[in-house]
């Protein structure tokens, strides 16, 4: 069902920005535009009974989703399957945009039906252990401490 979500996510977004990507381009910069580019998998184009098709999967996806969690309430895994990638890593070909897209396939069966994520923990850029409220893992380095404004 993991894979099938997948499939379905891809047709559902790759559709959507066909229709927007004109749009897109005019407020994209050149490496997002570039990941598109390289991300882009060609479909053909909607049709009313494709896309009908499309959010059946998607009900399936659902349906089967709503079962396991009756089971299992609480699911725990990362965001990205992956520690971050250098600057640059997913504008360099399409073997690495795709290598991209796959970081976040743990998130795929959610971001189809519409779910957010509930809690979402920083981790150490160090260990890839959560990281104390202390830490800014973009910057990998101790936030400054705030003092009280009264």
């Amino acid at each position: 069902m993991v894979f099938e979500s997948y499939l379905a996510w891809t047709e559902l977004m790759m559709t959507s920005l066909a229709v927007a990507r004109p749009l897109l381009e005019a407020i994209l910069g050149a490496d997002a535009q570039r990941f598109l580019e390289l991300t882009t998998i060609e479909f053909p184009p909607a049709t009313p009974e494709s896309m009908a098709l499309m959010h059946e999967s998607r009900y399936r996806v659902e349906k089967a989703w709503r079962e396991f969690m009756t089971t299992y309430p609480l699911v725990v895994g990362p965001v990205w399957t992956q520690p971050p990638f250098e600057h640059g890593y997913d504008i360099v070909s399409a073997e690495t945009a795709m290598k991209v897209v796959e970081l976040f396939r743990f998130v795929m069966p959610a971001n189809l039906m519409g779910l957010r994520r509930p809690a979402s923990r920083p981790v150490s850029p160090t260990t890839y252990r959560p990281a104390s409220r202390s830490w800014d893992v973009d910057a990998r380095r101790p936030l400054p401490r705030r003092g009280r404004s009264d």
